[in-house]
Order: C-alpha cells, then sequence, then structure tokens
C-alpha cells in the first residue's frame, strides 16, 4: 500500500542515537521529552512502562516497544520514582551491582516523530510471542541481541543499522496485523484516510483543498478542519512535504533531469518546484544533489539537513 510506504520510507536516516543499558536494583527513569519516536529492545529481565496519565504495563525480555512524543516512566517496580535522563545515565556509568535487567533504546528525531507519522498511535507493544512467529522479524532480533551481547568490529555502525530495520519490522508487522487500510481507518477519521490514500496515490496530481475535498464528498471547510485535526496540519503543507521528501530521494539519482523531478511531484515549473525545495530544506535543488549520498539520504525530513542532537532516552 502506496500510502504506507511513503510513511516508512523516511524512518531510513533519521536516527539520532542508539543506547545499551544494563541495571539491575531498584532503578527508574522518567523520560519527559515529546521529541522523538523511541524503539525499545529488552534484552533481558523486564520492567514496568508507566505512560502519562495510563496504566502501567510489563516490558519483558523479547518484547519491543515503540513510543511516540508523550511522556512516560520505566521502572523495577511500579510507583518506584524514576531519576532524569542525566541521572539515570551518569547512575548507569559507576553501577557494579548484578544486571537483572538490560535494554536497548534508538530515538528516532523531532521531525520523524511529528510529521512522518501523523496518526501512529503513542505506544506500540509487540511481545516476543508474536515476533517468533515471523522469521525475518525473530532474525532481526537475534542479530541485535547478538551485537548487544558479543559485539565484533563495527559493532556500533552495524547496531544503528540494525534498529532502523526493527523499527521497519515493528511497524510492518503491526500493520499487517492489524490489516493495512483497516488499521488506517481505525486509527483516524475515513474522511482523511480517503484523502491521504488519493495524494498517495497520486501525488504529482494539481490538488487543491477544494479537489480533495470535493473528491471524499465534505465541503472545503468541514474537510480542512478535520484533516488538520487529525494529520497535525493542513492538507496543502502534507502535500507539499511528502513531495519534496520524495523530490529529495529522486535528487540522489544525480542523472535524472531536475525538470523531470519538478514534474513528477506535480511542479511545471523548475523555478517554483526550486523554491518550494529550498523552503524544505535551506538549499536549492541543484545544490541539494551535489551532496554526498550520506548527507542526502538523513535529508528527508521537512526541517533542514542537519539532525537534531538529542539523548537516546529523551
Amino acid at each position: 500500500m502506496e500510502i504506507l510506504t511513503n510513511w516508512l520510507a523516511p524512518a531510513i536516516g533519521r536516527l539520532l542515537r542508539v543506547h545499551h543499558a544494563r541495571t539491575g536494583g531498584e532503578w527508574g527513569v522518567e523520560i519527559t521529552s515529546r521529541q522523538t519516536v523511541m524503539l525499545r529492545f529488552m534484552l533481558a529481565g523486564g520492567c514496568w512502562v508507566t505512560p502519562d496519565k495510563q496504566e502501567p504495563f510489563r516490558f519483558e525480555a523479547g518484547d519491543v516497544l515503540i513510543v511516540r512524543a508523550i511522556p512516560h516512566c520505566l521502572s523495577s517496580a511500579v510507583g518506584f520514582a524514576g531519576q532524569s535522563v542525566e541521572a539515570f545515565n551518569s547512575s548507569q556509568l559507576g553501577y557494579d551491582g548484578p544486571i537483572t535487567d538490560e535494554f536497548i533504546c534508538a530515538a528516532f528525531d523531532t521531525d520523524y516523530a511529528q510529521a512522518t507519522f501523523p496518526p501512529l498511535r503513542p505506544i506500540i507493544y509487540v511481545p516476543a510471542a508474536q515476533i517468533a512467529e515471523s522469521k525475518r522479524f525473530a532474525s532481526i532480533i537475534n542479530a541485535v541481541r547478538e551485537e548487544c551481547q558479543s559485539p565484533e568490529v563495527a559493532s556500533e555502525v552495524m547496531l544503528k543499522h540494525l534498529m532502523e530495520a526493527l523499527l521497519l519490522c515493528t511497524l510492518r508487522s503491526y500493520f499487517e496485523r492489524a490489516g493495512n487500510e483497516e488499521w488506517i481507518a481505525s486509527m483516524i477519521d475515513p474522511l482523511v484516510v480517503k484523502a491521504l490514500q488519493m495524494m498517495h496515490d497520486d501525488f504529482g496530481r494539481r490538488w487543491t483543498v477544494e479537489s480533495l475535498a470535493s473528491s471524499v464528498g465534505s465541503s472545503r471547510a468541514v474537510f480542512a478542519r478535520r484533516f488538520a485535526q487529525e494529520v497535525g496540519m493542513p492538507p496543502l503543507t502534507y502535500l507539499s512535504d511528502m513531495r519534496m521528501k520524495i523530490a529529495a530521494r529522486s535528487l540522489a539519482n544525480r542523472s535524472e533531469a531536475l525538470s523531470k523531478v519538478a514534474l513528477s511531484v506535480g511542479y511545471e515549473s523548475e523555478a517554483a518546484f526550486s523554491r518550494a525545495f529550498k523552503r524544505v530544506f535551506g538549499l536549492p535543488p541543484d545544490e541539494f544533489r551535489r551532496l554526498d549520498r550520506d548527507t542526502i539520504k538523513r535529508a528527508d525530513g521537512t526541517s533542514g539537513l542537519e539532525t537534531k542532537p538529542g539523548d537516546p532516552l529523551a
């Protein structure tokens, strides 16, 4: 399904940092940031996860958890007062007690959290038993475990790529289990789902708010309000951002003419395309395509080329 493919693709290159935590005894950490998508895999032991204003639940060895932009606490016991991220990280450096709990955490940046998955529910929990049902998913999990517990040359680099793969596997498993179209329809307004599908299936079309509203059987005002409520931005802003992300990936192919790239994302004028592209990435497309491929790979978000610094637990 094209809408899911376009939502998943920007995950690659948006990883901020990976952190491997090994602890024991009584412990807790409060994560207050709303600016990241957090991916966690419990390697050994277990802990309690208490999301803001929700009931706690167990996070056991072999489970995978995605938390998007909500405060939450990880702790050895329900109600245990968690430390700040900074205090927890410092305490791990000097910890010499028995290791009972071990997990790995990856943080993906703000643009990915806020724009790439507007309808993603705040918490996605995949238990070990469900992961075991998929050989491909289980193989990624095993590879992550081996790199953490038996590191070799370049394990840090390998682990970063494996965590990106783990994020995609987790989301793909979740989508498939829920049913692609059914999952989206259950998460957001069906009217908005239909509009998103049309934009992703034909992103080069000269859409207007009026034409989108008419296509989904709604008035302009009602459609614009409901879209912004569900997605967090106006329809044409979402469409423009999506087009520029697709164009950025096309520009990695340096042999493709700029006019062709512009036309493929709905711009008949290279000048108009260049202005729109520069608003998103801070550079005109001809300068952007001269960047090294790794930089281009990272620059598929909506606020420039540089990845914001962030703590893997924050």
